[in-house]
C-alpha cells in the first residue's frame, strides 16, 4: 500500500476552598491535595507555583505576597499540568514565565487591596480574589504561549478547543480576568489580520488604546481576541440596522474603515455590552471549516483504494460534523500546469428533497499531477457510517449554532461564509451521528460501531493541537490499543509534531517558515502499525501538496 475542537476532556480543574488547606500547610512551597492532583501553594512568604515536569515531581517558584495573603493558600489543578509543561519544547522558559506572571499579579493584588481597604488578609473574600487573579494570569500564559500549537493561533481554528484537563479552567477564568491585555489587540491588528481584514485591524488597534473597550471584553481573557469580534458580529446580526453594520460586508455594507468607524463601534459595543458579556462567558471559537474536507478527500481515497473495503469514517473534534461528508461534496483541484481536476457534488437519486452540498475549489502544488490524483477524487468513496465526536458537538440544524459559526467567519470572507452556508443546509438534510464526550472515553464504542467488512477510518483535523501533552500520548496510546484488536487506519492533518510525529520521528518544523500542516496515516492491518507521510497542507484547505510516502 503506498500510503487527523471544538475534542477530549477530562475533569475541570477547581479550586480549593476553606478547610483546604489545612493550618498546618501554611508555608510549605508545594504539596499534593488530597485527590492527588497537583496544586498552586501561596505561603504567606511568597507564591509557590507548581510545574512539575511528571506527575509528583515540582519545580517552586516565589514572589512577595505576604500583605495581601497571609496565610497560605492552594489553586488545585488538573494532574495533567506538569505532562502538559514537562512535554514541551521550552519547559524552562515556561516556568520562568510563570513567575513572572505571579510576581506581576502579586504587585497587582497589593495596590488593589490598599486602594480598596479591602478586610484582613486571611479572610474568604480576599483569598477567592487572589486565587482568581493568578490563575488567570498563570493559565492565560499557558494557553497563550505553552500548550496551544503556535502553528494553530490564528482566526480559523479551534483555539479554545483546549482539550483535556484545560478547557473548562479557561472558560471559567474568563469570567474573572481583570482587563484585557492590549498588546493582545495590538498583535492581533498588525500581524493576524494584516492584509486579510482592515476591518478587524482597525477595530483591534482602537481597543487596544481604549482601556473602556477592553473591559468589556474581559470575559474572553487574553489571547482570546477571535472571540471579542465573533461575539460583536454575533450580536450585530440581530441589529443589522445599526451605523456600525454599514462597516460590515457580512451583512451587506461596503463603508471602509474611516474615521466615524470608531465612534460607531464604540457605541454598539457599550451599548450591547451586556449581550456581548454573555456570549464571551458561554461561547468558544468553535469553527468548521468545510474546505477542509478537500485535503482529506485523496486520503479517504487512498485509504479505501489500499484496503479494498468500505471505510467507517470517525472525526475526533468534529464541531458540527461537515468533515464527515466527502463522498457528498463537490471538488476542483488546479494545478500549476493549468490543469483542472473536477468532481461534482454527490446528489441520490432517492432524495425527495436534494440539498446540494458545494463544491470545494483547493489548489495543488507540488509534483502531483491532475492524472496522479484522479483515481484517489473521482471514484466514490463507501461509507459505511459517519459518527463525530465531540466535547460540545454543534447541530447544524439549530439557527443559533449557525448564526454563531457564521460569526466566526471574518466580515471579508464573502466565499467562507457562502461555503459554510451550503455545507450546513447540506449537513442539516443529512444529519450525521455526533456524539458528546471525551472521546478518549468514547473512541472505542464508535470504533465497535463499525460494521464488517468496513474498517473504521478515524481522523483528526486541527484537533490535537488543542490537547495537551498527556492528552496526546493517551490518544496515541489508545489507538494503538484500537489498531491491535482490528484493522483500522487513523489520518491525520495536524502540525507535524502533533500529528503524524506523535507516531514516527520526523523532522523538526522550521520555525521561521510558514505554518504547514502534515497529512499523514497510520495504518493498522492483522496487527501490524505502518505510517505514511500524505504531504503537506496549508491552513484553512488553502492548498494540498500530495506527495505519498511510506515512512
Amino acid at each position: 500500500m503506498p500510503e487527523p475542537p471544538s475534542s477530549m476532556t477530562r475533569p475541570a480543574p477547581t479550586v480549593a476552598a476553606s478547610p483546604w488547606p489545612p493550618d498546618d500547610a501554611v508555608g510549605t512551597p508545594v504539596f499534593g491535595a488530597p485527590d492527588g492532583t497537583a496544586v498552586i501553594c501561596l505561603p504567606s512568604a511568597g507564591v509557590g507555583v507548581m510545574a512539575g515536569r511528571t506527575p509528583g515531581a515540582a519545580v517552586g517558584l516565589t514572589a512577595p505576597l505576604g500583605a495581601v495573603v497571609g496565610r497560605a493558600m492552594v489553586v488545585v489543578v488538573a494532574g495533567t499540568l506538569g505532562t502538559a509543561v514537562g512535554g514541551l519544547p521550552g519547559a524552562d522558559a515556561v516556568v520562568e514565565e510563570l513567575g513572572a506572571v505571579v510576581g506581576v499579579a502579586a504587585g497587582e493584588l497589593e495596590a488593589s487591596a490598599k486602594a480598596d481597604s479591602a478586610p484582613a488578609p486571611t479572610s474568604t473574600a480576599v483569598q477567592a480574589r487572589v486565587v482568581n487573579k493568578l490563575r488567570v494570569r498563570i493559565w492565560g500564559s499557558l494557553f497563550n504561549r505553552s500548550i496551544v500549537d503556535p502553528a494553530v493561533r490564528n482566526h480559523g481554528e479551534r483555539r479554545p478547543g483546549l482539550r483535556t484537563g484545560c478547557k473548562a479552567l479557561a472558560k471559567e477564568s474568563r469570567s474573572t480576568v481583570s482587563g484585557m491585555c492590549a498588546d493582545s489587540f495590538r498583535n492581533f491588528a498588525t500581524s493576524e489580520t494584516a492584509g486579510t481584514s482592515p476591518l478587524y485591524a482597525a477595530l483591534a488597534q482602537q481597543v487596544c488604546d481604549d482601556p473602556q473597550l477592553r473591559e468589556v471584553f474581559e470575559a474572553a481573557g487574553d489571547g482570546h481576541v477571535p472571540l471579542c469580534f465573533a461575539a460583536v458580529q454575533r450580536v450585530l446580526a440581530d441589529h443589522d440596522d445599526d451605523p456600525l453594520a454599514a462597516y460590515y460586508a457580512s451583512f451587506g455594507g461596503d463603508r471602509a474603515p474611516d474615521a466615524e468607524l470608531a465612534k460607531a463601534f464604540e457605541a454598539f459595543v457599550l451599548g450591547h455590552r451586556n449581550q456581548i458579556a454573555e456570549l464571551l462567558a458561554n461561547r468558544d471559537t468553535q469553527s468548521n471549516e468545510p474546505l477542509r474536507a478537500a485535503q482529506l478527500r485523496p486520503a479517504f481515497g487512498w485509504a479505501q483504494a489500499g484496503l479494498g473495503r468500505p471505510l467507517g469514517l470517525i472525526e475526533v473534534g468534529t464541531s458540527a460534523g461537515l468533515l464527515l461528508y466527502p463522498d457528498r461534496y463537490g471538488y476542483e483541484y488546479t494545478f500549476g500546469d493549468g490543469s483542472v481536476l473536477e468532481r461534482p457534488p454527490t446528489v441520490s437519486t432517492d432524495d425527495r428533497d436534494p440539498v446540494p452540498a458545494p463544491t470545494l475549489r483547493c489548489p495543488i502544488r507540488g509534483t502531483a499531477t491532475a492524472k496522479t490524483l484522479a483515481p484517489l477524487v473521482t471514484k466514490d468513496l463507501r461509507i459505511s457510517s459517519r459518527v463525530g465526536l465531540d466535547v460540545n458537538p454543534l447541530n447544524p440544524a439549530d439557527d443559533e449554532t449557525r448564526a454563531w459559526l457564521r460569526a466566526q467567519v471574518w466580515p471579508e470572507e464573502a466565499d467562507r461564509r457562502t461555503r459554510l452556508d451550503a455545507a450546513l443546509a447540506m449537513a442539516s438534510r443529512f444529519p450525521a451521528r455526533l456524539r458528546k464526550g471525551d472521546a478518549l472515553d468514547i473512541l472505542p464504542a464508535a470504533v465497535g460501531t463499525v460494521a464488517s467488512p468496513a474498517v473504521p477510518c478515524v481522523f483528526v483535523s486541527n484537533t490535537l493541537a488543542h490537547f495537551d501533552a498527556e492528552a496526546r500520548a493517551t490518544f496515541v496510546d489508545l489507538v494503538r490499543t484500537l489498531g491491535a484488536r482490528q484493522d483500522l487506519v487513523l489520518i491525520l492533518k495536524e502540525p507535524e509534531s502533533v500529528g503524524l510525529g506523535l507516531f514516527t520521528p520526523r523532522p523538526a518544523a522550521d520555525p521561521s517558515a510558514p505554518p504547514v500542516e502534515s497529512l499523514g496515516a497510520v495504518l493498522f492491518q492483522a496487527g501490524r502499525e505502518r505510517c505514511f507521510s500524505l504531504g503537506t497542507a496549508g491552513p484553512h484547505g488553502a492548498w494540498l501538496d500530495w506527495a505519498p510516502a511510506m515512512l
